[in-house]
């Protein structure tokens, strides 16, 4: 299909492939959709297929511990996801949702590797472009470091005081159960950090601590640390 074929062309994983390569792959897909707020695949299932956005747009979410939802960032038309998961056969690390109606290209991961197998230079092309997207994570995990953990976690706190807050007479309680563990994580930091930051927070009387839950005392001051 020529359409389906353009359509690999445009997306970053494909791109480094020729015009033969693009039309073998092209005959492997199949086309699925979702509707505005259905799950395409759940965390934890079996990743045996590659998907394209050949229209709408997704999200990554995962769930916390706690059983809270965590956004891990959107995806649209051209882009592909689940293709760490069908060339390593693990399962797949995040559950993905369908934000509005979508069509997707679907390769099912046992012809893509007979595909790779018969054509090598198309798997040397796609570990070459992996390469290149490991790279800019890593690299935007050293800017995430690297940031001032105090803004980064004031901003971490008003985001979820947005999402979940809940004013009371003493302040906005976060109503949400994010241990320091979930927040080390989610900040690329350690635990004992978070927590020293915090009670210094404390101890300023910008936040405190309420069954377990955080309450934040002056959100101005937050605001002007983030």
């Amino acid at each position: 299909d020529t359409d389906n074929q353009k359509l690999l062309a445009k997306s970053m994983l494909f791109s480094n492939l020729d015009s033969t390569e693009l039309m073998g792959l092209a005959s492997l897909c199949s086309v699925k959709e979702a509707a505005a707020g259905e799950v395409v695949f759940e965390e934890g299932s079996v990743g045996n297929e590659l998907f394209l956005i050949a229209k709408g747009k997704i999200k990554l979410r995962l769930e916390s511990h706690g059983g809270n939802r965590i956004e891990l960032g959107t995806f649209g038309k051209g882009e592909t996801f689940g293709e760490i998961s069908v060339l390593d056969g693990s399962s797949r690390s995040a559950t993905v949702e369908a934000i509005e109606s979508s069509k997707f290209l679907v390769i099912a991961r046992d012809d893509l590797m007979h595909f790779m197998q018969q054509h090598p230079s198309v798997a040397i092309k796609l570990l070459s472009v992996l390469a290149t997207r490991i790279r800019m994570t890593d690299e935007m995990i050293e800017d995430t470091l690297a940031f001032n953990l105090t803004a980064r976690l004031a901003k971490e706190l008003l985001g979820l005081a947005k999402a979940y807050g809940q004013n009371t007479y003493k302040g906005l309680r976060i109503n949400v159960d994010f241990s320091s563990a979930e927040l080390a994580n989610i900040l690329g930091t350690t635990q004992k950090k978070i927590e020293e930051q915090l009670e210094a927070w404390k101890e300023k009387g910008i936040i405190t601590f309420s069954k377990g839950y955080i309450l934040i005392l002056d959100q101005h001051e937050l605001e002007l640390l983030a």
